[in-house]
């Protein structure tokens, strides 16, 4: 319905920046603190484990953290 107000190349391209702007906003989220422990980066982990909780100190996501790293 939208076809019949708009042109079809301006409703392509207003369709298109939606998964554009996920991709970009994707980008800024870390990788999981899983698999950083796994390829033996633990301090990215825990910048990770803490981003992703919204931690302000280690010691908020320390028990946490020592689960994932027995994962390893």
């Amino acid at each position: 319905m939208i076809g019949a107000f708009i042109s079809w190349r301006f409703e392509t391209a207003a369709c298109a920046v939606i998964p554009i702007v996920g991709h970009i906003l994707l980008m800024m989220v870390p990788e999981s603190p899983l698999y950083l422990m796994v390829d033996g980066r633990p301090e990215e982990a825990r910048k990770a484990l803490m981003w992703l909780r919204g931690a302000a100190t280690a010691d908020e996501i320390r028990s946490e953290f020592i689960d994932v790293r027995s994962w390893n």
